[in-house]
């Protein structure tokens, strides 16, 4: 939350000496915190809105923000559950100048009027996407050992342990990921300090890029037919939608995990 502010004192603010904001003479702007209201608290809990309110007038403290009052908005304090700023929001909106996204991607809010304006805009991406490779790590390491199958009714699948075959455990097997993105390559670098070959599948990365970040790139068919455990990444649009389908389904080896 205080990365935030000291952003958004970067963007055009200035403190004055008594501890408020400025801008051109304006004391404090004003600033709406748009967040779904079963994660309010856990993006900018009560402590943060406090710390926050010394500096910022807030419209709205733990609550839903009143739609009245987007012309008074300068400044928004985001998480889950943002609008799109297309055109028409932007007209209810026309002194909002800074948007801070306490989440990952802003593709599904962001639109080419947003940034004809020249919004500033921050996200937690790198900070969401180092949590969600380590969560990914984890389900990785789990799957490769086939963990999912001996929890499904442990009494009985461990009085027969030795019967299990196809389990491809850590040491030489492969792991292949749907997309290279932030996610991606967080985990292919936790992967890295394993004896785990990486491949991956995507489009829009260059040779040296996976190059160095020691993954070897192939397509698609390869990658499902020949790893031990496929991981998706790939952004839900229009144009990746049905990306796995049956036919690729059908060519994971016998024990893989999708």
């Amino acid at each position: 939350m205080m990365k935030m502010l000291e952003v958004t004192a970067d963007a055009g603010l200035r403190r004055s000496e008594g501890g408020g904001v400025l801008d051109g003479g304006r004391a404090r702007p004003k600033v709406a915190v748009i967040v779904r209201p079963q994660h309010f608290s856990l993006v900018y809990p009560p402590g943060e809105l406090e710390r926050a309110s010394g500096v910022v007038d807030l419209l709205n403290f733990e609550m839903p923000f009143d739609d009245r009052r987007w012309s008074d908005v300068e400044i928004i304090l985001a998480g889950w559950g943002m609008p799109v700023l297309d055109e028409a929001f932007l007209k209810a909106a026309p002194n909002l100048r800074a948007v801070f996204y306490a989440a990952g991607s802003v593709r599904s809010f962001m639109t080419d009027a947003a940034w004809d304006r020249g919004l500033v805009l921050s996200t937690a991406t790198d900070a969401n996407s180092q949590t969600t490779a380590e969560f990914c790590f984890a389900e990785i390491l789990f799957s490769l050992k086939h963990g999912w199958r001996f929890i499904r009714d442990p009494r009985e699948s461990w009085k027969k342990v030795y019967e299990h075959t196809n389990i491809p455990g850590l040491y030489r097997s492969r792991v292949g990921l749907v997309s290279f993105g932030r996610v991606a390559r967080h985990v292919a670098k936790l992967l890295s300090a394993l004896e785990i070959e990486v491949v991956a599948w995507d489009p829009y990365v260059s040779a040296s890029d996976f190059f160095k970040a020691g993954v070897t790139s192939c397509n698609l068919e390869t990658l499902f037919s020949t790893s031990d455990v496929v991981s998706l990444h790939a952004p839900l649009l229009p144009d990746t939608r049905n990306l796995v389908d049956s036919r690729l389904l059908a060519k994971l080896p016998i024990g893989a995990t999708l």
